[in-house]
């Protein structure tokens, strides 16, 4: 069933949100940075008693760094193979969705594919490909520009090799795995005893499509537009602004 008609986001939202989930690349940021604006709401919906969760196709390496550095609780990385978090005493912890050996394995199979798909389709790895543990990334719209028509023939050339694959603003991302975005939170949710409905959702691309259909209360930031045709599971409502600015009119509206 397709989702309703998009509504713009209201000032206020009466809710009893505890948690929010968030993209990353074009939700919290914007034009490839981090805005002060952005960085400063999600200290204020920490100090508003909220969780903060990162939903990312971003690579390993990246998600140490924010994990480290951000006022977030958890973050979700390479499109659900894993989550981080800092305990008590300040320790990382990981939590993987496939044992090692299987990711070992994993990743010697499908990153024997980088090759065939430059020659195939000039589309070239992401340079973040070497801070990856779980999946293959190719760059479409970060260090190149790469055609639309020409990303769904490498992405189904990927499927056809068994691979799950989705596309975010800037990266193809492909793995081997029965896991997304959207099971991994909910795993997330399940092992601290959150219910869904307690929670919110806000990204842009069409590799947050599971967690549009996973979650009530959902919003998509203005640049959402492009993508939004190939959605059968569109947000609830979407900002007036791009990106990380729109991620600060969201905080606003559940504070």
């Amino acid at each position: 069933m397709k989702s309703p008609k998009l509504q713009n986001l209201p000032i206020k939202i009466d809710n009893n949100i505890e948690v929010i989930f968030s993209d990353l690349d074009d939700t919290l940021t914007w034009e490839g940075k981090m805005h002060q604006e952005t960085y400063i709401s999600l200290g204020a919906l920490k100090k508003a008693g909220k969780k903060i969760v990162v939903v990312t196709g971003a690579c390993a390496g990246w998600c140490d760094c924010i994990i480290r550095t951000w006022p977030i609780d958890c973050i979700i990385g390479e499109n659900g193979a894993f989550w981080l978090y800092l305990d008590k005493n300040g320790n990382l912890i990981k939590q993987y969705q496939l044992p090692d050996d299987v990711r070992k394995k994993n990743y010697l199979k499908f990153i024997s594919y980088a090759e065939e798909i430059k020659q195939l389709f000039g589309i070239p790895l992401a340079q973040d490909q070497n801070f990856r543990i779980t999946d293959i990334a190719f760059d479409i719209n970060q260090e190149v520009k790469i055609d639309k028509d020409i990303v769904i023939k490498a992405s189904n050339w990927l499927r056809e090799k068994g691979l799950n694959v989705t596309a975010s603003s800037i990266h193809i991302n492909a793995w081997f795995g029965d896991y997304n975005k959207a099971k991994t939170s909910l795993s997330w949710l399940k092992k601290h005893g959150i219910k869904k409905e307690k929670c919110a959702f806000i990204g842009d691309s069409s590799n947050d499509e599971p967690m549009f259909e996973a979650f009530e209360l959902t919003a998509g930031v203005a640049n959402i537009s492009k993508v939004l045709d190939s959605l059968t599971h569109k947000p609830k409502y979407i900002t007036s602004s791009n990106g990380g600015f729109g991620f600060v009119e969201f905080a606003h509206s559940l504070i």
